[in-house]
């Protein structure tokens, strides 16, 4: 009997062991995620102190890459820039050379009017033009068949990567920066979220990065139109990770969304919340997703799988992007060119 009790005192023993191993284990991780994050957001606020519209996008990629580098530097030292890079980073209202005149140098060809563009800026919902061709026809059924549609679509990103990509050196794979280089562009189109909240990566992650693609946005003189975070499967993408996943996506899940998991309608409202703090939420439209879907279940039949729409889910989607669209453009002269080359609308 003595044998017996220790052996089970032992086995005891053990099992208390593996319990604190594992406590150990998941509060390091834990506590890894939360330093990142928090190391993400501030090289994103610091990155983003720059008030880009006295920037000339020449110099873009080079901050970028200065800014990877050293993520808690301020821009505010900008002088420390080459001196021989100094050119691109001069104030809009200095131009790179002498204006000349169209007397002693006439034009070859008489200007004309170029298209007005809009772009798609998203995830997979965006990528492959799979809402390109739709939005386009939308628009020629309502009478702006001279607007051009652009998609800029990268699948699985976040609110953050499609902020990065706004900034990445043009020979990258799903880089946008023609977004911000191209003066005809009048509005881009938002549609992000859907991998912020299935990772969830917390309400502020997806607030933070959203605001800073209308901020760079607006400074360019584009209006931003946010499609609001669509209806999907999340609680079906949940229940169907395993393993490693699994963990980690409950560990995200208790931590960053406070244990819940279909946190759609939550990251709306703080969307609008933290707009609406930044005091953008006037300058914004939403295009609210309800016309498509207002439950998953409901509405199966518009969906490929629990995070994408079908064919018809997206054409559905497109008609009501192409209407927000044309609402924005009318009644104004919708050929009229946005600007002349670098003159930005800065925020207040």
């Amino acid at each position: 009997m003595p044998e017996q009790k220790t052996t089970l005192e032992e086995k005891r023993a053990v099992r208390r062991r593996w319990i604190k191993f594992i406590g150990l284990g998941l509060a390091l991780l834990m506590a890894a995620s939360v330093s990142g994050v928090g190391w993400i957001v501030a090289r994103d606020r610091a990155f983003h102190t720059v008030d880009l519209s006295t920037v000339r996008p020449a110099a873009f990629d080079r901050l970028e890459r200065w800014a990877g580098v050293e993520p808690g530097h301020s821009f505010a030292s900008i002088s420390t820039i080459r001196a021989d890079e100094r050119n691109d980073l001069r104030p809009i209202d200095s131009p790179a050379t002498p204006p000349t005149s169209s007397a002693t140098n006439p034009p070859t060809n008489p200007p004309t009017n170029p298209p007005t563009r809009v772009v798609l800026l998203g995830d997979s919902w965006v990528s492959l033009d799979k809402l390109t061709a739709p939005v386009t026809r939308g628009l020629q059924t309502l009478g702006m068949p001279q607007v051009e549609v652009r998609s800029f679509g990268h699948p699985g990103a976040t609110s953050r990567r499609i902020l990065r990509n706004l900034f990445a050196s043009e020979d990258e794979e799903f880089s946008s920066a023609d977004v911000l280089n191209d003066p005809e562009i009048r509005i881009a189109v938002l549609i992000a979220g859907v991998n912020d909240s299935a990772g969830h990566k917390g309400q502020d992650f997806y607030v933070h990065h959203v605001i800073q693609v209308v901020r760079t946005l607006q400074r360019r003189g584009i209006q931003a139109l946010v499609l609001e975070l669509p209806e999907y499967g999340i609680e079906e993408l949940h229940a169907a990770q395993s393993g490693a996943r699994w963990l980690r996506s409950e560990l995200f899940v208790q931590f960053f969304d406070a244990g819940k998991v279909d946190v759609i309608g939550d990251y709306r409202t703080a969307l609008r919340d933290g707009l609406r703090e930044a005091g953008l939420l006037d300058v914004v439209r939403f295009i609210e997703f309800e016309p498509v879907a207002v439950d998953y279940q409901e509405s199966i039949a518009l969906y490929q799988n629990a995070s994408h729409l079908n064919k018809d889910g997206q054409e559905l989607l497109a008609s009501i992007v192409a209407s927000a669209v044309a609402d924005e453009l009318d009644p104004p002269t919708r050929i009229a060119p946005r600007r002349s080359e670098y003159q930005f609308v800065s925020l207040p």
